[in-house]
């Protein structure tokens, strides 16, 4: 009776462990990874990150949740108002960020503020380098929809850098890519080469 018990439990043991490896293996090569053609693809249409799948790691900790101030067009559009938003807190910077440039493109809640993206934009992915500058990669329509005009253009560029590094503490600087490349202005008339530091002269 007891070998009979022994040699069941080792053979259960072993169909457990074979699921596991396969679903795992299932699973690598079904999901999209950084450096693949459809990561952050412009047809994706969804967010990406290169920290994305640390994201998906079972965690026991009880979510953290924090404030933070998002930064709107005021109804005069010519300086930002903040609205203060939940979001969750996260080991890996990057994953606040996300939900950070997220919601600035979901819009204010208040209709005494304007949204400053224009509608159609969604955040490809956002990664944060050694020198603490965030790079923050938009998708096409971000440029093609945009409103012309230099105080639309700023409005937009600081209501993303301000949001980002006045909540932040770990991103300096803020780089706007658009479509996956360094792109030579937004809408014609602000460079967007040079990273940002944060402008808190446009708030009001």
């Amino acid at each position: 009776m007891l070998i009979f018990m022994k040699k069941f439990f080792g053979v259960a043991a072993g169909l457990v462990i074979s699921a596991i490896c396969i679903a795992g293996f299932f699973f690598y090569f079904k999901s999209e990874k950084p450096g693949s053609e459809k990561f952050g693809s412009e047809k994706s249409g969804r967010v990406k990150s290169h920290l994305q799948v640390s994201a998906l790691r079972p965690d026991t900790a009880a979510v953290k949740k924090r404030k933070v101030q998002l930064y709107f067009a005021d109804n005069t559009c010519s300086f930002l108002r903040s609205e203060e938003r939940i979001i969750a807190v996260d080991d890996y910077i990057e994953m606040s960020g996300i939900q950070i440039v997220n919601a600035l493109i979901k819009g204010p809640f208040s209709k005494k503020l304007f949204p400053t993206i224009p509608e159609g934009v969604f955040l490809r992915a956002l990664y944060i380098d050694g020198k603490n500058t965030a790079f923050v990669d938009l998708s096409r329509s971000f440029r093609d929809n945009h409103p012309q005009g230099v105080a639309a253009e700023r409005l937009t560029i600081y209501s993303i850098v301000n949001s980002l590094i006045l909540n932040l503490a770990d991103i300096n600087a803020v780089k706007i890519l658009i479509a996956g490349k360094e792109s030579m202005t937004l809408a014609g008339h602000i460079d967007l080469r040079p990273a940002f530091t944060s402008n808190i002269v446009m708030i009001r």
